[in-house]
């Protein structure tokens, strides 16, 4: 399963979030706290979200994922 990590009223999140549910795929959310990406930046080396891992894929930018 793919793990999107986010923060709150994120609208870069949304827009992933929004078209993971179009596609039907089944994810996990991490939302993480925004005063500490501590974990965002142990798995894709940056501060930024969203972040989509599946499996050793990591995929940063909403534009990307």
């Amino acid at each position: 399963m793919m793990k999107l990590y986010s923060v709150e009223a994120s609208t870069n999140v949304e827009r992933v979030a929004l078209a993971l549910a179009h596609k039907d795929l089944a994810t996990e959310y991490v939302q993480v706290p925004y005063k500490d990406r501590s974990e965002v930046r142990r798995v894709s080396g940056q501060d930024l979200v969203p972040v989509l891992v599946d499996g050793e894929k990591v995929i940063c930018d909403s534009m990307e994922i």
